[in-house]
């Protein structure tokens, strides 16, 4: 997430940036069937804590991923389809009606902050790893610039990042450091909200954010 003009601290680094046409940070990736049901947990919680949505969305998210299978036997390719989805879900398994248009409002409102073409391609799913999983994987050090993204939109896609390495690295019974991930200008995304509003996205963020990671 950092400056632009630090990027000169990273000129060994291979550089990669959000305007670059080729940056992907598939939301979820496809694993063994074992391990599929704590994948799509696991993704429903950052996508929840990443839209700054009450904990009651992180089961509908889950719902919905789970009917995505059973119809389609895979996520929909694109992010926007899948909170689509969520939508669907939300209007065919109705709340009391006040909770019901106040769901609806909330996640529409989240929603359409993600409803643009670079996102979409950023978060794309795809049948193979991109490049940079696989040099960082083999030891290359990696410079992602996050710098030109939205607030919100660098939470997701940090978020979709560390739970991508989360699903591509194994954890080792060793006592040796084998990866290193290190977050630049963190206070980008990790910046105390000036409301303690339980309602307020900020809040939500700031809260399941410290809890996702710490």
């Amino acid at each position: 997430v950092a400056k632009e003009s630090q990027e000169i601290f990273y000129s060994n680094f291979i550089k990669i940036k959000y305007s670059d046409e080729g940056f992907n940070i598939p939301y979820f990736i496809n694993i063994e069937k074992e391990s599929l049901k704590k994948h799509l947990q696991e993704t429903a919680t950052y996508i929840c804590a990443s839209l700054g949505l009450k904990n009651v969305f992180e089961k509908i998210i889950y719902r919905t991923e789970v009917g995505f299978l059973e119809l389609k036997g895979r996520l929909p390719e694109f992010f926007i389809n899948l909170l689509k989805g969520v939508e669907t879900y939300i209007k065919n398994n109705p709340y009391g009606p006040e909770e019901q248009a106040n769901l609806l409002q909330v996640f529409r409102n989240r929603m359409n902050v993600f409803n643009e073409d670079k996102v979409q391609n950023v978060l794309k799913i795809t049948d193979a790893l991109p490049k940079w999983v696989d040099y960082w994987l083999n030891g290359k050090n990696i410079f992602l610039d996050l710098s030109m993204s939205s607030k919100f939109v660098k939470m997701l896609i940090v978020n979709a990042i560390f739970q991508l390495i989360r699903t591509v690295t194994k954890d080792s019974e060793a006592e040796e450091l084998k990866h290193l991930i290190v977050i630049d200008e963190a206070h980008a995304i990790l910046e105390k909200p000036i409301t303690t509003n339980s309602d307020d996205a900020d809040f939500i963020i700031f809260v399941l954010f410290l809890r996702w990671f710490f």
